[in-house]
C-alpha cells in the first residue's frame, strides 16, 4: 500500500489510527521486530542510510518482502515521529484485528486481563512482560489507555505485534472465557489480599491489574475467585502497574529461589 506523508502524519491521532486501522512503528530495533511478526507492515519510511548499517539491511529485508519502501528526509522523518529523536525510519503498520476467542485459544499460559490502565508506559511494559512469561494474551477493558498508542508501542518493545491483545466488552465475557479455560480469575491489590504465593497453586491464572490511581473496578472484586497482594517493606509506597504485574507473571520463577 501505497501512503503519502500527510496521511502518515494524521496517525500521529488516535481518532486517524482507528479510523484508519493503522499505527506507526518508529525506529530499527521496532521496525525490525514488526518485519519478523505476523504484522501486516504497509509501507517503510526512512532517511539516506550507510549501505553496511542496520538501517540499510531493515530497508533491504522490507523491500525483498514485498513491502513499498520511499527516502524521505530527516525534516519530513521528523515530522512523522512521534519521538524527538527518531532513529532514521518509521513503519507503518495495520493494526492487528485479535478476538477475545484468540487470546483464549493462543496456548496454556495466564490471561493477563488489563483494566483502566491509562498510562502508555506501563501497558506497554505489561504486555512486554506478559510475552516474556509465556502469557497467552491481554484482554484491555475500555478504559485503558489504546493499545496503538505510541508510547504503548515502544514501551511493548513489539511484544503486541506476536501476543494475541483484545478489547473486552464485559465482565461476563471474561468470565465465560475463564469458565471455558477452566482456570481461576486472580484480582490483584496493593493490600489487603492473599499472600501472592497462592499463585503457585495454579499453572495458569486470569490475572487482573487495575489502573494507577485506583485499582481494578469493583465488579472484579466480586467475581473474582481470590485477590492477591504483594507483601512489601512497611513505609513504602506500592509498586505501579507494570512493575507489580510483572512479578505477578514471572511467579513460575518463585520456585527455584
Amino acid at each position: 500500500m501505497k501512503i503519502g506523508l500527510k496521511r502518515v502524519r494524521e496517525l500521529l491521532r488516535k481518532e486517524n489510527r482507528k479510523a484508519l486501522g493503522l499505527f506507526l512503528v518508529e525506529g530499527v530495533r521496532l521496525v525490525e521486530e514488526a518485519l519478523a511478526s505476523p504484522l501486516s507492515v504497509e509501507c517503510v519510511f526512512h532517511v539516506e542510510a550507510d549501505p553496511d548499517s542496520r538501517l540499510a539491511r531493515v530497508v533491504e529485508t522490507a523491500e525483498s518482502d514485498g513491502i513499498p519502501t520511499q527516502g524521505i528526509t530527516q525534516k519530513e522523518l521528523d515530522a512523522i515521529c512521534d519521538t524527538r529523536t527518531p532513529q532514521g525510519v518509521v513503519a507503518v503498520a495495520r493494526t492487528p484485528t485479535w478476538t477475545e476467542e484468540d487470546v483464549w485459544k493462543s496456548g496454556t499460559g495466564d490471561v493477563v486481563v488489563v483494566d483502566n490502565v491509562r498510562d502508555p508506559g506501563n501497558l506497554g511494559t505489561l504486555l512486554r512482560s506478559a510475552e516474556a512469561a509465556g502469557a497467552r494474551g491481554a484482554l484491555l477493558t475500555a478504559g485503558t489507555v489504546e493499545l496503538t498508542n505510541p508510547k504503548v508501542v515502544r514501551g511493548s518493545m513489539g511484544a503486541f505485534f506476536r501476543l494475541p491483545v483484545s478489547y473486552t466488552d464485559s465482565i461476563d465475557d471474561v468470565l465465560r472465557g475463564v469458565r471455558n479455560a477452566g482456570i481461576p480469575l486472580v484480582a490483584t491489590s496493593s493490600h489487603g489480599g492473599e499472600p501472592a504465593n497462592l499463585l503457585l497453586k495454579w499453572d495458569a491464572v486470569a490475572l487482573v491489574l487495575g489502573g494507577e490511581a485506583e485499582g481494578i473496578t469493583r465488579d472484579w472484586n466480586r467475581v473474582c475467585d481470590c485477590i492477591v497482594s504483594l507483601a512489601q517493606k512497611r513505609g513504602t509506597d506500592s509498586l505501579n502497574v507494570a512493575v507489580a504485574g510483572s512479578i505477578f507473571l514471572f511467579r513460575h520463577l518463585w520456585r527455584i529461589v
